[in-house]
């Protein structure tokens, strides 16, 4: 499993050293128009992993959307991604993720509940939960953790 198109400046407040500075995306090959669109459609109709409720603005605070992870079963990338590869088609875009999207005919493959899982499972090691995200400790602190059913009160 790989990561690609992950850029710091979206992923600084809880992963710091995670990704790209975002001028270095552009720092790519340049892509034709023709192969950047299916590998953009490839890309957006992708295996939704993860999403959250966050909602993402570029530099300049244009909305850029939420932040879901997608997966082919062999790579992970954020929906962000998408957006800066719709600006420019000079983008940087590893060989090994182009020959991947190539060698499946530039079409998603229907992955198998095993394949999500282990993606899932990926996700987890290499982005575990920031503490701050952690609310369990402050719900058992105030008393509104169900000990009998390890689950919060409201929950029931």
């Amino acid at each position: 499993m790989n990561i690609v198109g992950f850029i710091s400046e979206h992923e600084s407040i809880s992963r710091p050293n995670l990704g790209i500075p975002l001028k270095e995306l552009f720092n790519g090959l340049e892509i034709t128009p023709s192969k950047l669109s299916k590998i953009i459609d490839y890309l957006q109709n992708a295996k939704c992993l993860i999403s959250k409720t966050l909602f993402f603005f570029d530099t300049e605070n244009n909305p850029i959307g939420s932040y879901i992870i997608y997966t082919d079963g062999k790579w992970l990338w954020p929906s962000y991604y998408v957006y800066y590869m719709k600006m420019k088609s000079r983008i940087l875009i590893p060989n090994d993720f182009i020959k991947n999207i190539e060698s499946n005919n530039f079409i998603n493959p229907i992955l198998t509940d095993e394949e999500v899982h282990n993606a899932e499972l990926y996700y987890m090691r290499i982005f575990p939960p920031s503490k701050s995200a952690n609310v369990r400790p402050k719900i058992e602190e105030l008393g509104l953790l169900n000990k009998k059913d390890n689950i919060p009160k409201w929950w029931k």
